[in-house]
């Protein structure tokens, strides 16, 4: 699982090659009333807005990082 405003990676429906599919965030909850019960609650790092996404990894683990999508400081 991951802890409160944990920087993670969700997937972005709309992107296509050659740019990542994965989309910088940070986790802050489980969405109870949407989708099944591992859906999870996303800050968006770009618009700043709460989004439910099911597909989500950690961005703090070295060995599987993506190197391509960065987080605003």
């Amino acid at each position: 699982m991951f802890q409160f405003y944990e920087k993670v990676l969700h997937m972005d429906v709309e992107s296509s090659f050659p740019s990542s599919r994965e989309l910088p965030g940070y986790f802050v909850g489980v969405a109870h009333n949407v989708g099944d019960k591992l859906t999870f609650k996303i800050l968006t790092d770009d618009t700043e807005r709460i989004i439910c996404r099911s597909v989500v990894c950690s961005a703090t683990d070295a060995l599987t990082s993506n190197r391509r999508v960065s987080f605003d400081p």
